[in-house]
């Protein structure tokens, strides 16, 4: 979440970035840790290098403060009824590179021997799907009147369960759900439980409802319950695997036979290194990286983004884009991201990018990207942090869309005297997909427009199979007319 305030700041001024070995650095001082309601908190930042010209204090969420003139302090009074804990970091940018500082973690806990009550809010019960998780939220009423946050486990507050068995209430671990140490309940299963929170010896309490979304799929994540329990994965959660992509995707379209992307015996469903969804043309892709944390990718159309121009124009990209993350490598570190395509179409050989061309190099971009290996229908990208193919400008985080793509041109007849290999089908043999049928053995209507499968304008195209058109005709013999008429009057003068 830090990163996030270099990127925009990176994406708005086209700075760019340098390895770790090479930034200047950054140091995040404050003078209390663990500071008491109704005090002085001052966090100041340590900088070296030549030229600063950001400094931002964030806590990586809604909260950010900017200081640009040194000394770099940010002073904080907070109130009698703060409580909470929190991480801060500096992100500055110092001569034209992203520098983020150590992280600071400040604790606020208040007399928890004050505390007179704790308060669920809101105090209703929760009603949640299997699988679905809710975010608790505990108040602490104190001596001194005032309401205080106590939810997080730094405040010390404990959270165990209760299984409700009908009218009977019994202390102990519920299959119906799990509770996280900072109240955070996961639903497990259809049924009841209670949500027991203490703290400092008081004690309240949270009944928690597990429904089954539908009938005979419980987590409704599109497989019946029977289904589930045919392939393994995890009724009650429509991610068994945790991965972000939900099971009936991971599945695909035959749970008989559920997609196993790389081989492994283990289901996509239940593979948590890799990550199975529909591109833009509703068709299965299943994708994994070497190295790094791969965050939820998605499939996004190509009318989403500019129009291609030049030598790019003429490549064909029926699978649109695929738009995912890479987080958690070191800086410059390489990665293969693995690509398992349900199917290519025929003569794929191209991946294209869009985005900037080096980190901080301007404004995104189309681009050839060539650093990839294809076989049948995976494709294997090679990619290195901070360079060609990474538009990510923060270090360690790889992102950029892209897509397989063809080139129109592959689909033009080779002259005898040169081969067509193996690996590219003869038109004549192949013919081109069912959405951009051939002129030759589909004529087009004639008032049809040529296009692309981008939804791009083609130019003129002679058809010898149109009608004859007396319009056409005669707007050729008035256009005739005026230039013989121009000329005379030019001739007259």
């Amino acid at each position: 979440m830090f990163r996030k305030i270099g990127i925009v700041v990176l994406v708005l001024l086209g700075i760019s970035t340098a390895h770790a070995a090479d930034l200047p650095t950054a140091k995040l001082n404050v003078n209390s840790t663990n500071p008491s309601p109704g005090t002085t908190v001052i966090f100041s930042a340590n900088l070296t290098g030549q030229n600063v010209s950001t400094v931002v204090l964030t806590d990586g969420g809604k909260f950010q403060k900017a200081d640009d003139t040194a000394p770099y302090e940010w002073t904080f009074n907070l109130p009698k009824s703060a409580s909470g804990e929190r991480t801060f970091k500096v992100v500055a940018i110092i001569d034209k590179q992203v520098v983020e500082s150590n992280a600071v973690t400040v604790t606020v806990k208040p007399d928890l021997s004050a505390l007179k009550q704790l308060i669920f809010r809101p105090g209703n019960s929760v009603t949640l799907f299997p699988g679905f998780k809710e975010k608790l939220r505990i108040l602490g009423l104190f001596n001194d009147g005032f309401n205080r946050e106590l939810t997080q486990a730094a405040m010390d507050t404990v959270y165990s369960e209760n299984i409700v068995d009908g009218l009977s209430i019994t202390p102990g671990d519920s299959p119906v759900i799990s509770v996280s140490s900072d109240g955070v309940v996961l639903a497990q299963q259809p049924g009841e439980a209670e949500v027991v929170a203490t703290n400092n010896g008081k004690t309240t309490t949270r009944r928690i409802k597990v429904v089954a979304a539908e009938v005979n799929d419980a987590d409704g994540d599109g497989l019946t319950d029977t289904q589930e329990d045919s392939i393994g994965t995890n009724k009650y959660h429509p991610d068994s695997d945790g991965d972000g992509s939900p099971d009936d995707v991971e599945v695909g379209s035959n749970p008989s036979s559920p997609l196993d992307a790389n081989g492994d015996g283990k289901i996509d469903a239940l593979d948590n290194k890799t990550i199975a969804i529909k591109d833009s043309s509703d068709k299965y892709v299943s994708i994994r990286t070497s190295a790094g944390t791969l965050f939820t990718p998605y499939g996004q159309k190509l009318s989403n983004k500019p129009s291609r121009s030049g030598n790019l124009a003429k490549f064909r990209m029926e699978r649109g884009l695929l738009n995912f993350r890479i987080e958690g490598l070191n800086a410059g570190q390489s990665v293969d991201v693995t690509l398992d395509f349900y199917s290519l179409p025929s003569g794929t050989n191209k991946y294209l990018k869009y985005g900037s061309r080096l980190p901080g190099g301007g404004a995104p971009e189309w681009y050839e990207f060539t650093n990839f290996t294809i076989s049948g229908n995976r494709i294997v990208l090679h990619l290195t942090d901070n360079k060609l193919g990474d538009s990510n400008p923060v270090p360690g985080v790889i992102s950029d869309p892209g897509g397989p793509a063809s080139d129109d041109s592959s689909s033009t007849p080779t002259p005898s005297s040169t081969p067509i290999p193996s690996s590219t089908p003869e038109p004549s043999s192949t013919p081109e997909p069912s959405s951009t049928p051939e002129p030759s053995s589909t004529p087009a209507p004639n008032n049809a427009v040529p296009t692309n499968n981008d939804g791009f304008l083609g130019g003129c195209v002679y058809n010898p199979n149109s009608d004859f058109d007396p319009v056409l005709i005669l707007l050729l013999l008035l256009s005739g007319y005026y230039i013989i008429r121009r000329k005379r009057l030019i001739h007259k003068s």
